[in-house]
């Protein structure tokens, strides 16, 4: 890898970072799904007699965790909430000091390599938000979800942030194998080309 794929390599490892920061903000903000309640055969009644139930109610990915922790599914809302807001943050921000680190000729570290195999934890709110959906629709009335731009900004975030990681992985065997060589002794590769010569 040259000078310049190495610098362009890094600068795309950090848009990729930014970009993938904002899209979690946008995506644990915007709408994550809407819930339009259906009462089968009695709809028209419960739309008369109580509009307030048949309105549709939206949800972002914050809305739904505050919620499940008011409903008492505590457990769940600070799974989830660990998952979905805490880890991802904390993995952006690893990789980015990851990207300072190799920028200065420093390894990136361990915690790298941790947020890395950890990844494939981030999409967990993702399959929450498909069970909800199925857990809806099975529900006798033919209530409907909708799901919202967020979950869509949500996974990009996570997908950008694979590729970002992906990056710096890269970014990281090279500068190894460059140690790696700036470190052996002269003695020692001559013995090495030494059976390519013959």
């Amino acid at each position: 890898m040259t000078p310049n794929q190495h610098g362009r390599t890094l600068w795309s490892a950090r848009v990729l970072i930014v970009v993938s920061a904002v899209l979690l903000g946008a995506g644990l903000a915007g709408p994550c799904m809407a819930i339009e309640p259906s009462f089968g055969s009695l709809d028209g009644w419960v739309r008369l007699l109580k509009p307030a139930m048949a309105r549709p109610t939206r949800y972002s990915v914050f809305g739904g965790i505050t919620t499940l922790i008011r409903n008492g599914n505590v457990a769940l809302g600070v799974l989830l909430f660990a998952f979905s807001v805490v880890f991802p943050t904390i993995k952006l921000g690893v990789m980015a000091a990851a990207t300072a680190a190799l920028a200065e000729g420093r390894p990136a570290g361990a915690l790298m390599k941790l947020a890395h195999h950890a990844g494939k934890f981030s999409m967990l709110d993702v399959f929450v938000v498909g069970l909800i959906v199925l857990a809806i629709k099975g529900l006798p009335g033919g209530s409907r979800v909708t799901l919202g731009w967020g979950v869509a900004a949500f996974s990009a975030s996570v997908v950008i942030g694979i590729v970002a990681a992906l990056l710096i992985r890269r970014l990281e065997r090279h500068a190894a194998a460059e140690s790696k060589w700036e470190r052996a002794d002269p003695g020692d590769l001559a013995e090495a080309i030494a059976p390519v010569r013959k």
